[in-house]
């Protein structure tokens, strides 16, 4: 193989490269059944956009994200989950399996960011809705609570 060959592969191999480190996920769509006796149906989508700069770390992956849309489905019933309860959810991780209750509710928990930006974040769903959510910053094991009542939907 020629040098200028050598070269021209090895240029492609570094753009490719590049081109996946700077890859993100835009989409995320979770579907399964709680199989207790009524085997509800769930699915969840994730929807992320671009983290917007943050002052003290303007050399911050592309690949760090923030919510856009939050849609949660369970059964024939479709829940949007209001912006104004993701909005500070930055550079969140895939979900725990999400679990049902008797009385017809559903906790979705997930964590995100890292280091002293880190949190654990639970969501409470009931009637067709986003009933709160319980927000654990980093290190700490009381939450805090956000109530959602119908009329902030």
């Amino acid at each position: 193989m020629s040098m200028k060959r050598l070269l021209v592969v090895l240029l492609a191999l570094l753009s490719a490269s590049g081109a996946r480190a700077q890859s993100a996920l835009d989409r995320v769509l979770i579907e399964g059944r709680f199989y207790d006796s009524t085997k509800h149906h769930y699915s969840i989508e994730f929807v992320y956009a671009p983290a917007p700069r943050m002052e003290g770390a303007r050399e911050a992956p592309k690949t760090w994200t923030v919510f856009k849309r939050l849609r949660v489905t369970l059964d024939k019933t479709t829940i949007e989950v209001p912006q104004a309860a993701i909005s500070d959810l930055f550079w969140p991780a895939m979900p725990e399996q999400p679990t049902f209750k008797p009385d017809g509710s559903m906790r979705l928990s997930f964590g995100g960011s890292s280091g002293e930006k880190s949190y654990m974040v639970d969501f409470f769903f009931k009637d067709g809705r986003l009933v709160s959510r319980d927000y654990y910053p980093h290190a700490t094991s009381k939450p805090v609570t956000t109530r959602y009542t119908k009329q902030q939907h």
